[in-house]
């Protein structure tokens, strides 16, 4: 497996092979949002991810308050305009593994008799409406792509999980129609070598980190931690000491207001102390409590995703791939250490069905430039004077998010996961002692 930072390390001679060097102009920089077909910049490759559509929870319930909740057989089922038929593939083109994690969640009943963690018919509608919107974008307005799917020109990779391979499915039927919709094809990859969020599961070294955080002294440095806890505990009826309680209950009650279900009035009142205590919670576990030593945890979990994506773009510019578009069908986890990588989280975690797309541009001169666009608006990157800007602006900003520092043994992430790591006294993610 490719070391985290290579890719970002851009040699002169593979800019000029890519078409020389990447500049831009003052012009270039403050063109519209809406870009068309007679500017002078030519559209050549989208990668966009996005978090699946609304789902049941994965969580159990941490408090009392939502055990009586009940999860409903009508929740779930096939939207008509949205059944396509798809192959699912391993990403070699082989059969498509078998995933515990899809098998454990369809095992697990919720209270009401459905299954954890599957896309809903407003979750598959979301994400319809998702497609419906790029390709309006895409399709009907750039005409970047053609108006009948074409296998050739769109790559779509989703993670092992029902709900991700189901919103796919959706986002391509809203983009093209049922009807226009043929032979399509889904890539995925084994589990323990997931890389479209971060893999705790199967990474070791990630899970110490993890571990040592919550079990250590990482909650002591999020500020406010402790007396957010306690409020909540005096709120609300807790199921034991659980440090993640937070989290669980931002996941349960966001997948009930997203299905128009009534949430306990405790709750509600205390709604905007729940979500600042998960999303605290949540954004150190992804990024530490210290930039200085945030790099690690950085790139076990998303890096190799990262240089994922800078190598697609890579090998477009040599014509080492002819794809258009690649769609990505992913996890909260995977957009927001994305999201805070680019500078450009808004302190809000991501909604179902919230996208990030790349775009790829290339002038006359063959320079190419980059756009970034979070649920449909353009995003300006560290560094940049505006939305559009030099590609190895991206590496850049990368590369001091998750590039290499010199400790060669966690840069190398398939020897890092695999690697038992102690007592997790390497994995200090910012904390002191």
């Amino acid at each position: 497996m490719a070391r985290i930072g290579c890719v970002w390390r851009l040699s002169a001679v593979s800019l000029a092979a890519a078409g020389g060097a990447f500049k831009i102009s003052r012009e270039i920089s403050s063109k519209t949002k809406e870009t068309t077909p007679e500017s002078n910049l030519e559209l050549v490759l989208v990668q966009m991810t996005f978090r699946h559509g609304a789902r049941t929870p994965v969580f159990r319930p941490p408090c009392e308050e939502l055990e009586l909740v009940t999860w409903t057989a009508d929740l779930l089922g096939t939207l008509p305009h949205t059944d396509v038929a798809y192959e699912l593939k391993h990403v070699s083109g082989g059969p498509c593994p078998v995933s515990e994690s899809k098998e454990r969640l369809l095992k697990r009943l919720l209270k009401g008799g459905i299954p954890a963690g599957q896309l809903t018919k407003v979750g598959q509608q979301q994400m319809y409406e998702l497609g419906k919107k790029r390709g309006k974008l895409y399709v009907d307005n750039l005409k970047f792509l053609q108006e009948t799917y074409h296998p050739e020109e769109i790559y779509t990779r989703t993670s092992d999980f029902q709900r991700t391979i189901d919103s796919a499915r959706c986002v391509l039927a809203g983009m093209f129609g049922k009807e226009r919709l043929k032979e399509l094809t889904m890539y995925t990859e084994h589990e323990e070598k997931e890389f479209l969020y971060p893999n705790v599961s199967h990474c070791k070294a990630l899970k110490n980190c993890w571990k040592y955080f919550l079990h250590a002294k990482g909650l002591d440095h999020i500020k406010g931690f402790y007396d957010r806890q306690e409020k909540l505990e005096q709120a609300l009826n807790l199921n034991g000491d659980n440090k993640l309680s937070s989290i669980h209950l931002k996941d349960i009650v966001s997948a009930m207001m997203a299905h128009n279900m009534e949430v306990p009035k405790n709750i509600l009142q205390n709604l905007n102390l729940i979500e600042e205590q998960a999303l605290q919670l949540f954004l150190s576990l992804q990024y530490g409590v210290n930039l200085g030593n945030s790099k690690k945890i950085f790139s076990l979990g998303i890096g190799l995703f990262l240089e994922h994506i800078m190598d697609n773009f890579i090998k477009k510019i040599d014509g080492k791939h002819n794809y258009k578009m690649m769609l990505y069908s992913a996890h909260d986890v995977t957009l927001a250490p994305i999201l805070m990588l680019l500078g450009v989280l808004d302190d809000k975690w991501p909604d179902f069905a919230a996208d990030i797309a790349f775009e790829l541009y290339r002038d006359k001169d063959r320079q190419y430039y980059i756009r970034v666009l979070y649920k449909g608006e353009e995003k300006v990157l560290p560094g940049c004077s505006g939305p559009l800007c030099p590609l190895n602006k991206l590496s850049v900003t990368c590369n001091d998010g998750v590039g290499d520092d010199g400790d060669v043994d966690y840069l190398d992430t398939n020897k890092a996961c695999n690697e038992k790591n102690g007592k997790g006294n390497d994995c200090h993610l910012g904390i002191d002692g």
